[in-house]
């Protein structure tokens, strides 16, 4: 189940949810919408989606000043979180004294307790309805004409699912916290007019004037309803919220080597004058399970973002690259993807290509993958500064695409086949942290639409599609049925709508070189 599968759900509030791209310019972070501080140090958000379908999306209590989002839960989870006295988000529900209602927080505490309003809204009437964390490890609630303080009930850097209902029917308060009923000493209350304020999250409008915020406590879901949910309902919400945010994400990694085509390249003549690029629904919509270890300097550099069709290589120009990886990823999920721990799947790719690099060159001008190159010296110390960051990983494989240099520059099959199997062989060699000797290898060929000198692009091929011959655990990816019509103007790069199908086939290639990604560091994971 999903919490919109619970009847009179009215907001839900997700971190772990993405937004379509903007197309200027492309947004690759993890965030709905956002805006960036001048120092880099964090993400603001400017709106946050419901995902309910009521529309009651959140926005800044004032210009420039929405909540934080970034992975600050303790696995690795996107969450929301409020480290400043002026940011918080205002919704457009209002709290209504005919209707009942449930509002349920996943949270988890810091290491030290401290002022979290989590929502709230409280006018001149006194109509309340809201949730403050406190220092001392109490929480208060507001309800109608009354409030009180619940003491004790939090530690320190500690898990909690909280679910408080409003009954406007009965007049009481019950609340639940990781599915243990809070004792309240007073529970009943008295409303008989609308409150007048909106709700406010990660603060409490109190009588319109003061507001308590929150002190940097990292937030997950937050779900309403305008019902008091049953207790099956509420413990069918709890174990989907536990499955979310208590159990560990997965994280199969790929290692991702070769030349532009690995990570797309779209001349901006040709972009994004495809219908379907930036939407929700089509081909290069965001999937939040796809990430990627960022390059961009000063803003992305070193962290874990999201990996859309702008992947962060060497030499992207104006973030406008559409490519085989984001596809390729997709395939393999639904292939994996399974109700048990789909949501907790992730495929975090290094993308460590660069344009026009060559293996081998006789006057060395693209000898780019050997040792003293920054892109050969920096694949192993990008590779393995990303996993550090994950912390439990599973490395699924390590994706190239390389030759159209080899085939332009006059190699001989021979050259590149012992230049590619060397590099192979470095990357089989341990210095990068989880590819082993048996690590799968998947490569993609030379396009039937590419023509080199002297026919050479059907030598380069042939050392290409001989290298699972020579070497072990290789499948390569046949692109020698792509004719003219697949590529740009350039002749050489992949208009999008083909760059989409070699990442569909990459994506086939993957599952059948790793049918079987998860090790039983995770438990019960069998595809079937």
């Amino acid at each position: 189940m999903i919490p919109t599968d619970i009847s009179n759900c009215v907001a839900w509030y997700d971190p772990q949810h993405t937004k379509t791209l903007a197309t200027s310019p492309v947004t690759k972070t993890f965030t709905l919408s956002y805006t960036q501080s001048a120092a880099n140090s964090k993400r603001f958000c400017t709106a946050i989606p419901d995902r309910s379908g009521a529309g009651n999306a959140l926005v800044p209590i004032s210009a420039g000043n929405g909540v934080g989002h970034a992975p600050k839960w303790n696995n690795f989870r996107h969450c929301f979180f409020n480290s400043e006295t002026t940011k918080a988000m205002v919704s457009t529900v209002y709290n209504r004294f005919q209707k009942d209602y449930t509002w349920c927080f996943t949270f988890r505490t810091a290491a030290t307790l401290g002022t979290d309003a989590l929502f709230g809204a409280q006018d001149a009437s006194g109509r309340r309805m809201y949730v403050t964390l406190n220092s001392s490890g109490g929480i208060l609630f507001g309800f109608g004409s009354a409030s009180e303080t619940v003491a004790s009930l939090l530690a320190v850097n500690t898990y909690y699912f909280l679910v408080v209902s409003w009954s406007n029917t009965t007049g009481t308060i019950t609340a639940y916290l990781n599915g243990t009923p809070v004792t309240f000493v007073s529970p009943t209350y008295t409303a008989t007019v609308d409150c007048t304020v909106p709700l406010h999250f990660f603060c409490r409008s109190n009588n319109g004037t003061a507001t308590d915020f929150t002190n940097d406590v990292p937030v997950g879901d937050i779900i309403g309803y305008e019902k008091v949910l049953s207790p099956t309902e509420r413990v069918q919400l709890q174990r989907y919220m536990e499955r979310r945010w208590k159990k560990p994400l997965i994280h199969l990694v790929i290692d991702s080597a070769g030349q532009s085509q690995e990570q797309g390249r779209t001349t901006v003549a040709d972009w994004p004058n495809v219908p379907e690029y930036g939407t929700d629904t089509a081909a290069d919509a965001h999937d939040h399970r796809v990430l990627q270890y960022g390059r961009v300097a000063g803003a992305d550099d070193g962290q874990i973002i999201l990996g859309c069709q702008s992947f962060d290589h060497w030499d992207m120009s104006a973030n406008n690259d559409v490519g085989p990886l984001l596809n390729a990823s997709k395939t393999y999920l639904a292939y994996i993807d399974n109700p048990l721990y789909g949501d907790r799947v992730r495929i975090v790719i290094q993308p460590g290509a660069k344009g026009g690099s060559g293996l081998v060159n006789v006057d060395g001008s693209r000898s780019y993958w050997i040792s003293g190159d920054p892109i050969y010296d920096q694949f192993s110390v990008r590779s393995n500064a990303m996993k550090s960051l994950l912390g439990t990983f599973e490395q699924l494989l390590v994706s190239f695409h390389q030759g159209y240099a080899s085939a332009s520059d006059g190699l001989t099959k021979s050259q590149h086949s012992t230049a590619q199997d060397v590099l192979f062989n470095y990357f089989r060699s341990g210095v990068i942290n989880g590819v082993t000797a048996s690590t799968p290898i998947e490569i993609g060929n030379l396009g039937g639409f590419f023509t080199a000198p002297g026919n050479n692009q059907v030598i380069i091929n042939a050392a290409i599609n001989e290298t699972p011959l020579r070497l072990s655990n290789i499948r390569v990816t046949d692109l020698s049925d792509m004719t003219a019509a697949a590529a740009l103007s350039d002749g050489l790069h992949l208009d999008p709508p083909y760059a989409r199908i070699f990442g569909n086939r990459k994506g086939a290639n993957w599952i059948a070189l790793a049918p079987q990604p998860m090790s039983s560091t995770y438990g019960l994971l069998v595809v079937s």
